[in-house]
């Protein structure tokens, strides 16, 4: 996998690839734990066309090195998930866990790396985060998304960040949805 295939690929479309990439870690190495509100809160990014930066914010708040920042939810000050979320993630999100922080790092910051500033052509400051996750599902020998389900996520559209994407277009199948809390709403 190269760079150059995700170049007309929109933002979304690239972080809808990584949603699934986390999706496929997350059952892969965690095969009997629920994380379907992980998996809903990523989704949120891709499917939230107006608020992109604020569902990227809240996505932000449960990846580990900064869920665990703080020793409470109280010193954390969230502004984004409540002290019952943080209680629901402290509980499934592991601490130590360097390849998950890696990869839910790399969702926020294809994002983050454009959210507030122009896009330059083929956004390709954000393509070093998409081979990371990849870099990590290849180590630990986990199945990688088809890349050519997501090139019709286009990049010419709405200035590069594409249109909304539901997570029924990229997830693996309507039955991984559902177990892997997925299901739409």
């Amino acid at each position: 996998m190269t760079q150059k295939e995700f170049k007309d690929i929109s933002i979304r479309g690239r972080v809808a690839y990584c949603i699934n990439c986390l999706n496929n870690y997350l059952k892969a190495i965690y095969p009997d734990s629920d994380y379907s509100s992980v998996i809903d809160l990523a989704c949120k990014i891709t499917e939230n066309s107006n608020y992109i930066d604020e569902s990227t914010m809240a996505f932000t708040e449960i990846i580990p090195e900064y869920l665990y920042e703080f020793d409470n939810y109280e010193d954390a000050e969230f502004e984004y998930i409540t002290k019952e979320q943080y209680d629901s993630f402290i509980r499934i999100i592991p601490k130590d866990d360097a390849d998950l922080n890696t990869i839910m790092h790399s969702i926020r910051d294809i994002v983050w790396e454009y959210c507030y500033t122009s896009i330059d052509e083929g956004a390709k400051k954000n393509l070093k985060f998409i081979i990371n996750t990849v870099d990590v599902l290849k180590t630990k020998k986990i199945s990688i998304p088809d890349i050519g389900e997501y090139k019709r996520f286009i990049f010419s559209k709405n200035d590069g960040w594409g249109d909304y994407i539901s997570r029924d277009e990229y997830l693996n199948t309507h039955a991984s949805h559902i177990k892997n809390g997925c299901e739409p709403s």
